[in-house]
């Protein structure tokens, strides 16, 4: 796992990214896929959102 910190336009950012190892059951992701997570939980019904922008949600919370 790669692991990126620093300021980006003066907001903290922390991120984890790695390939797709293995997959089960309905997941939307495939080996070999290369993916980005963060450490913020978004609960997708806020107006942001709902405009497509979850990483910014007013509701986030640290997992």
């Amino acid at each position: 796992m790669f692991e990126l910190q620093g300021a980006f336009g003066g907001v903290e950012v922390q991120v984890a990214c790695d390939g797709i190892q293995d997959v089960g059951g309905d997941a939307a992701v495939r080996p070999g896929q290369f993916v980005i997570g963060s450490f913020w939980a978004s609960d997708n019904t806020c107006v942001i959102c709902r405009s497509g922008y979850p990483s910014s949600c007013v509701h986030h919370v640290l997992i």
